[in-house]
C-alpha cells in the first residue's frame, strides 16, 4: 500500500499545475501495483502574514478528491478528522495528539480497526 499525500506545500502552486502534477504522481504509483490510499491534506489556518488561505487547502482536498474517484483511489479524510481540533494540532507531524489522530487512518482501509481503535501516541515510541 502507498498512502500518500501531496498538497500542503503546494497551496500556492496554480491549481490546473497541482491538479497535472497529481495526476502524473498516480499513473506513476499505479505502475507499481500498489494499492493506493490518498491522505486529503490537512487544514491550515488563514494567516495573511506568512500569506496562507485556509480556502487554498480546500480547493486542492477538491480537486484531488475529484482524481481520486476517477482512479477508484480510496481516501484518507484527514481534513475532516483534523478540522475541529485545528486550534491545538497546529504542529501535525509533532504534537502527541495529532500523532495519535493522523497515524490510524491506514488502518480503518486495511481492515485492521476492527475490534478497537488503535490510538497510540508515536512520540513515545520514537523518544521513551
Amino acid at each position: 500500500m502507498i498512502h500518500f499525500n501531496f498538497g500542503i506545500h503546494d497551496r500556492g502552486t496554480p491549481l490546473a499545475d497541482y491538479t497535472q502534477r497529481l495526476e502524473r504522481l498516480i499513473e506513476r504509483m499505479q505502475k507499481t501495483g500498489a494499492k493506493l490510499l490518498w491522505a486529503s491534506t490537512t487544514p491550515i489556518p488563514d494567516d495573511p502574514a506568512r500569506n496562507q488561505a485556509a480556502a487554498s487547502i480546500a480547493e486542492r482536498n477538491r480537486a484531488a478528491a475529484e482524481l481520486m474517484a476517477r482512479h477508484g483511489i480510496a481516501v484518507d479524510d484527514l481534513f475532516t478528522a483534523v478540522t475541529p481540533h485545528l486550534a491545538e494540532m497546529q504542529n501535525l507531524h509533532h504534537g502527541q495528539h495529532g500523532a495519535m489522530v493522523g497515524g490510524h487512518g491506514p488502518d480503518d482501509h486495511l481492515g485492521l480497526n476492527q475490534a478497537e481503535p488503535r490510538l497510540r501516541p508515536v512520540r513515545d515510541e520514537i523518544d521513551p
